[in-house]
């Protein structure tokens, strides 16, 4: 009989990810229930309840390496103890550092608390509180640092001010106008045990981006990330362009992104950091809407520009380019119900539109040190669909 190899802290670990996945706790959770009320689970009976998932499940862990032995369908994934254990405690020590005598077989995979089986794992029982206690470490991903969101009043930056300080950071909550909405933001920041302050700058104004930024680095110190979030929009078709609309959106969406990070920049951590631009999917072009498309298409260009220039300094530089998302911005312009609006959600492959906690999930990577490595990519945020 093959002798099954101890799990590694590596794969142990690496295992609890794996359990960490709510759709797969759910399946471990209905296995057990249906199983036994001490909490086993056999994979013969859990494959009658889903057997393409488990089989999947299996084959997952056993082909990353993550079981160092042969796991077939017939094997056993037992969580409870009492299930094969010894009637007593001290019959069980006669066999020390093996399998117990009467495992289904030897490809057992116990899941519990005992270090004397060679193949074992933690108790199911503590799956999800260690589950949670591994999220909660993940969550905190930006724990110390300092992040500048501009824009984020409402929509997409208050979701990301928001996501930004649930993960350890302090927040700056940047508005222009909208001074209620933005300490609306803050209060609930501050409501949920993180920190954060509310700042006034109109971006559009050249001469706004020095004093903001010297407001965020006195309350919190050298700054980390920036989220170039704020902008406008407004669609017009190319007959009803003029310089006014023309420089309404320009002098936001890429000079006052211009002058922000210079101004930000200044005051960055001496070990670099984080820009994220917030552009759009538009900026491949969109009907009726030549000027917004071509400010979104300057972001993207200034993205893979300043990820060169500031790679010595070690500050990243990427684009986050949303599709439709639903914000009060597009509750105001009638965007929901029209026409155009079912048609991003029929040219979706995902089958709906953005919500602005889908954009803040995927800043919060580019703003932690987990994509250290990613820096001048323009990343598309909108459930696969292409303008």
């Amino acid at each position: 009989m093959a002798k099954s190899k101890r799990l590694t802290r590596a794969q142990r670990t690496a295992i609890l990810k794996a359990l960490a996945d709510p759709k797969r706790f759910e399946l471990l959770e209905r296995i057990a229930a249906a199983n036994c009320p001490m909490g086993c689970m056999q994979a013969k009976a859990a494959l009658a309840i889903a057997p393409a998932t488990l089989s999947h499940h299996i084959k997952e862990l056993e082909t990353a390496g993550l079981i160092p032995w042969s796991a077939p369908a017939s094997s056993t994934i037992c969580i409870c103890s009492r299930t094969f254990w010894p009637p007593s405690a001290s019959r069980w020590e006669r066999w020390p550092g093996r399998a117990a005598p009467h495992l289904p077989n030897k490809f057992t995979i116990a899941l519990n608390p005992f270090t004397c089986l060679p193949n074992q794992f933690d108790s199911y029982r503590n799956v999800e509180a260690m589950a949670f206690r591994l999220r909660r470490r993940e969550m905190k991903n930006l724990q110390g640092k300092v992040a500048l969101v501009t824009g984020a009043s409402k929509g997409i930056g208050a979701a990301i001010a928001k996501e930004f300080a649930a993960r350890g950071a302090a927040v700056a909550v940047n508005y222009s106008g909208s001074k209620e909405a933005a300490e609306k933001v803050v209060a609930d920041i501050k409501a949920a045990g993180g920190k954060a302050i509310a700042v006034q700058a109109n971006l559009a104004q050249p001469d706004a981006a020095g004093p903001l930024v010297d407001a965020v680095a006195k309350a919190f110190g050298p700054i980390d990330v920036l989220v170039n979030n704020a902008g406008v929009y407004e669609f017009a078709p190319i007959e009803a362009v003029t310089p006014e609309h023309f420089n309404r959106q320009f002098n936001l969406n890429v000079l006052g992104l211009l002058l922000a990070t210079q101004a930000a920049v200044k005051s960055f951590s001496p070990k670099g950091g984080s820009i994220i631009n917030i552009g759009s999917v538009a900026a491949g072009g969109v009907p009726a809407a030549s000027v917004y498309s071509a400010t979104k298409g300057a972001v993207d260009s200034i993205t893979k520009a300043l990820s060169q220039e500031f790679g010595p300094k070690q500050i990243r530089v990427n684009s986050l380019n949303p599709g439709m998302v639903e914000t009060e911005g597009v509750h105001a312009a009638g965007f929901l119900g029209s026409d155009f609006h079912k048609k991003v959600i029929d040219e979706t492959p995902l089958g709906r539109i953005g919500q602005p906690s889908d954009i803040a999930t995927i800043a919060a990577f580019l703003a932690s040190d987990d994509s250290y490595w990613v820096n001048g990519q323009t990343i598309q945020a909108a459930g696969g669909n292409r303008l």
